[in-house]
């Protein structure tokens, strides 16, 4: 058999593959509305082993690479789309423009740093012809920048293309105008859409609400909130929780309004991982203290939150003055968990995910705390953390290996 029939015949075998894993992918994303990071790396280095992807499966995959997945920072995720794109156009699988405009919703998604001008020309460099949703997109990526400007000028484009311009652009300029600090000019887009035939919908209001939010304008936001019950426009959960604005929603009771409907808890998860990532553990620890709390036939409570504990320590923690937030944090949660009986382990399971993660700077304090509060620190718990530290090979590192030292001798004399 020639090399040329046994590659025709590899390409659908190798494309199927791709499907059965791309198959449970998308069931995940059905029943949790998240996939992993580990998921993700299965698909890349399938289609890293196969070189070859369709257009349907390449398209798939990089719709993979946003905000579902919610466990991961940013700057994760765009090294995982660069990854991804660099390999789409190594093995010459086909693009067309809904490849580039899924490339683009996952740059806002994520918050990547680029130029839509540059965007464009690499676009006409590719010879692709850009669309309507292209447009809008790059509109929405100019106003979470507050440059009014900018998206003017891809309006411009639009009116010559005869492109119409739909809700979706409007809900972009009310970002605009709000990063702008022109919240005037962003409530005033309300009496523009319904001028233009367009009715406010939930969405609208709730770019509103973030942009007052962000200006730390309470009374405002309440106003909108208020606005909107009396116009019967529902605020559902799930557009809640797309929604970074939960940072302030203490101050306006709006946890209360959640419904507990079928989905909840997944939904109230997703949230929480975006908010630790994005630095409010306070609320996230908020919304964790909605979910339901699962016991069993005698009424005792199953331990809870270690997705919170873990999405902590992989965050980084890396929101306070000092560039993360220090192991007193940490403690502070697990303490908290085990006083109200949620989760007598938690401190373990805290350090079990600084282990495994190797970050030594976290396991190493924790470990003294365990100690201090009457725990058992074993010895195997150490070899991840000399592991770690040797392959490092900084100042830094030989320090927490000092450390690790005393301690160790410490424990073992008590």
């Amino acid at each position: 058999m020639g090399s040329a029939q046994k590659a025709v015949e590899f390409a659908p075998q190798a494309g199927q593959k791709l499907d059965r894993v791309l198959y449970r992918i998308d069931s995940e994303i059905r029943r949790t509305g998240r996939i992993s990071r580990k998921e993700v790396e299965d698909v890349i280095g399938e289609l890293k082993y196969t070189k070859f992807a369709s257009g349907t499966q390449s398209l798939l995959v990089l719709r993979c690479l946003g905000s579902l997945l919610t466990e991961e920072l940013p700057e994760v995720r765009n090294k995982l789309v660069q990854e991804v794109w660099d390999t789409l156009l190594k093995f010459n699988v086909p693009l067309d423009i809904s490849h580039y405009n899924t490339l683009l919703r996952v740059y806002i998604e994520n918050g990547h740093e680029f130029s839509p001008i540059e965007f464009l020309s690499a676009l006409e460099k590719a010879g692709i012809e850009p669309n309507r949703v292209t447009y809008q997109r790059l509109i929405l990526r100019y106003c979470q920048l507050g440059d009014i400007e900018g998206a003017s000028k891809i309006l411009e484009f639009m009116k010559e293309k005869e492109l119409p311009v739909n809700e979706y652009v409007f809900n972009s300029l009310i970002i605009g105008h709000a990063r702008s600090n022109d919240m005037e000019s962003a409530h005033g887009v309300l009496g523009v859409m319904k001028t233009s035939g367009l009715t406010p919908s939930a969405e609208t209001y709730m770019n509103l609400m973030v942009g007052y939010a962000e200006k730390g304008d309470m009374e405002s936001l309440e106003k909108v909130v208020k606005e909107c019950e009396s116009s019967d426009i529902s605020l559902q959960n799930r557009g809640i929780h797309g929604s970074l604005f939960m940072l302030w929603l203490p101050r306006v009771t709006f946890i209360e309004k959640l419904e507990k409907v079928f989905g909840y808890q997944q939904d109230a998860m997703n949230l929480i991982y975006r908010l630790i990532n994005a630095g409010c553990d306070e609320v996230a620890y908020q919304m964790f203290e909605t979910m339901p709390v699962p016991q069993n036939h005698e009424g005792e409570i199953a331990p809870v939150g270690t997705f919170f504990l873990r999405q902590l320590i992989r965050s980084g923690l890396k929101f306070d003055p000092g560039g993360k937030y220090s192991v007193v944090t940490i403690v502070q949660y697990c303490q908290k968990m085990k006083r109200e009986g949620l989760n007598l382990y938690a401190m373990e399971r805290c350090l079990q995910f600084a282990l495994s993660m190797g970050r030594p700077e976290l396991a190493l304090p924790l470990m003294r705390v365990i100690v201090e509060d009457g725990g058992t620190v074993r010895s195997h718990y150490f070899w991840p953390v000399f592991v770690q530290c040797s392959n490092e090979g900084d100042k830094e590192s030989e320090y927490l290996c000092i450390c690790l030292i005393f301690i160790l001798v410490e424990i073992f004399l008590l």
